[in-house]
């Protein structure tokens, strides 16, 4: 039970954002206190673990859930890497929401065995929303689609 309380209220500690009322598409994800840039707004204690799923292994899903899949989760090397947990799993992340100029990026350079962290890309300040180019991720080479991180 110790370890328990432990890892969450490291867990509390690391918190920067909640789901909340969105400017821009009704809800998104907010900054409850300032992020400096550089850092990870999104941790996760434990990843989750990760299934490679193939176009072939997506033909056998109902269309709806085909398109969210791809809207969601990071294709690379022809597979989608998808939360054993599905779309049930997604959490805060699938609340953040589409900019053509983001504040936030996935860090590819910080990738460790199927988890690719956030990170902010700039300051940002208490209630701002955090945002991220859903374009990056289409496509099979992630490593040149990371404009911000170079």
């Amino acid at each position: 039970m110790i370890i328990n309380k432990y890892k969450l209220l490291q867990n509390l500690e690391e918190t920067y954002c909640i789901i909340g009322r969105s400017k821009v598409q009704g809800v998104g994800v907010i900054a409850i206190r300032d992020i400096p840039k550089g850092t990870n707004p999104l941790p996760i204690t434990t990843p989750e673990k990760l299934i490679n799923l193939t176009e072939e292994d997506l033909k056998t899903l109902p269309k709806e859930v085909v398109s969210r899949v791809k809207e969601l989760f990071i294709r690379s090397n022809e597979v989608y890497s998808v939360s054993s947990l599905g779309l049930n799993g997604l959490g805060i992340i699938g609340y953040m929401n589409h900019s053509k100029d983001p504040n936030t990026a996935l860090n590819i350079h910080a990738y460790t065995s199927g988890y690719i962290p956030w990170v902010t890309i700039r300051d940002i300040k208490k209630g701002e929303e955090l945002f991220w180019d859903y374009t990056t991720c289409y496509g099979d080479n992630l490593l040149n689609q990371f404009k911000f991180l170079k």
